[in-house]
């Protein structure tokens, strides 16, 4: 998918990127990328998939990191990060290095349901080798010691057909990414050190879309499972309540999974594309508690690109929205896009997208968003106590972030927070519309709130495929989001 042209920096608003704040901690370098072709060096410009994810260790009260990325489109190679908050970075038997046979790769961190004062889990979602959407399941253990290692504990295909069919032969920039997330748990608690309580994370909901072999009609499908690789459902559902809110050309799904601390009922919350000009854009919350789905917003924009949802991991009703979106927004033809977040605060209180511009008058890609959420003892909030919304203006080599207020959804502040250090690849004269805008990804600590962790593709690549790098940078205090 492409077209359209890179605006200048002087037709910019003078207004547009007010009281930008400079990052002073510096950029931490994760691994070199080689964009490939199916392992070949490949110097087509190409997509590279990031995202990250992170939870509090209970016995360090440090944050784990985990981040994932492919190679590109043609890839069909993902790779694997975990580290510890003493800096030990995980270890794999076979292979030696964290590779999946695979790629658009999403991971969550959980906790072990077997040991969890001592081991934990990361859930990893892919397009695997054979085109179908799969999920691998990864146990860490020895945590905050140098034996820190993953090893991978359960496989299993979580699409009913491959991703590519006779009226799809090939991938495209605007395929299916699956999505995954985890469920917080109200009534089971894991107890740490300095006499601190923590939340449980065990089931997980994942999205993806699926092109109708029959038709060549998109669909959004999920399926949940949990953990320990028990009370799976598969085959995969489909939204059969509300098929209207799903079927016929939907597509790039994300799913945040929210749990209201006072009544422990357990929200997924969806928003996908769809390709009615009317409403392209939609967000569904079903209650898997009361097995019931809502469709609370379609926001009327002729296009709606790479939409992402976050939700509080515990949210109070009363005083807290549910979740967050950020998406492109634009109006054809494809020359400038907007950022744009919309928030749900009570059933009432929807804050539309078009009221809440995080930035205009330049082109955005890269729509990211993390949230905090409630301590699990009823104390006061901690950590995160708003959303916090990324997005990569393409004029520019820098990504930013904004703070998000948690119960009306307006922009904290006038402030601009730019995350990296090291400078962006400059864009080209002509771009595809993807390129940019799968490579940031933001995440706080599932169970804390605490911290902020921000993992990139820097698009640094030399012509040949090679060149590429992953960066994150860790801010120590997810209040501010200053990246110092």
């Amino acid at each position: 998918m492409g077209g359209g042209g890179v605006i200048s920096l002087i037709a910019m608003s003078i207004t547009t990127l007010q009281a930008q704040i400079p990052a002073t901690l510096p950029d931490v370098w994760v691994s070199d990328v080689t964009t490939t072709n199916i392992g070949v060096p490949d110097g087509i410009t190409d997509d590279v998939v990031v995202n990250c994810d992170m939870l509090t260790d209970v016995n360090s009260n440090l944050p784990i990191k985990a981040i994932t990325w492919d190679e590109g489109v043609r890839s069909r190679t993902t790779h694997l990060y975990f580290e510890d908050g003493f800096g030990h970075i995980a270890s794999f038997l076979n292979p030696v290095e964290a590779t999946i046979k695979g790629f658009r790769p999403d991971i969550v961190l959980a906790n072990d349901f077997n040991n969890p004062t001592q081991n934990y889990k990361a859930a990893v979602v892919f397009i695997d080798d054979q085109d179908f959407i799969r999920i691998n399941i990864y146990l860490l253990k020895n945590t905050g010691t140098p034996s820190f290692s993953a090893y991978l504990v359960f496989s299993q295909p979580i699409s009913q057909n491959k991703q590519i069919n006779l009226l799809h032969p090939s991938y495209s920039d605007t395929d299916p990414m699956p999505h995954i997330d985890m469920w917080s748990e109200t009534t089971v608690s894991i107890p740490g050190s300095s006499g601190k309580v923590y939340h449980a994370l065990y089931e997980w909901v994942a999205t993806w879309s699926e092109i109708n072999h029959l038709n060549g009609l998109s669909n959004i499908f999920y399926t949940s499972g949990h953990i320990n690789g028990t009370n799976y459902s598969f085959p995969p559902l489909q939204f059969t309540k509300t098929a209207a809110l799903f079927k016929d050309s939907s597509d790039m799904p994300d799913v945040a999974c929210g749990t209201n601390f006072v009544t422990g009922e357990k929200y997924a919350s969806f928003v996908y594309r769809t390709f009615n000009p009317t409403t392209a854009l939609q967000v569904a919350d079903y209650n898997f508690t009361k097995d019931t789905v809502t469709k609370y917003w379609n926001y009327r924009a002729n296009t709606a690109l790479f939409p992402r949802i976050e939700a509080m991991n515990l949210f109070d009703p009363s005083n807290e929205a549910r979740w967050d979106v950020v998406s492109i927004l634009g109006i054809a033809p494809f020359s400038n896009y907007s950022a744009y977040n919309m928030n749900f605060a009570t059933d009432t209180n929807i804050i539309p997208l078009a009221t809440i511009p995080l930035l205009q008058n330049v082109d955005i890609k890269s729509p990211c968003v993390a949230g905090g959420h409630l301590y699990v003892s009823g104390a006061p909030e901690i950590g995160n106590k708003q959303f916090t919304a990324g997005f990569y203006p393409w004029v520019t080599q820098d990504l930013y972030v904004r703070e998000i207020v948690a119960n009306n959804g307006t922009p904290a502040s006038a402030n601009h927070y730019i995350v990296n250090m090291n400078p962006l690849a400059p864009a080209p004269p002509s771009y595809n519309l993807a390129d940019a805008s799968k490579s940031f990804a933001l995440s706080t600590c599932s169970n804390t709130g605490d911290y902020l962790l921000s993992a990139w593709y820097d698009g640094q690549d030399n012509g040949d495929g090679t060149g590429g790098n992953i960066w994150m940078k860790l801010s120590p205090n997810a209040t501010t989001m200053q990246f110092r």
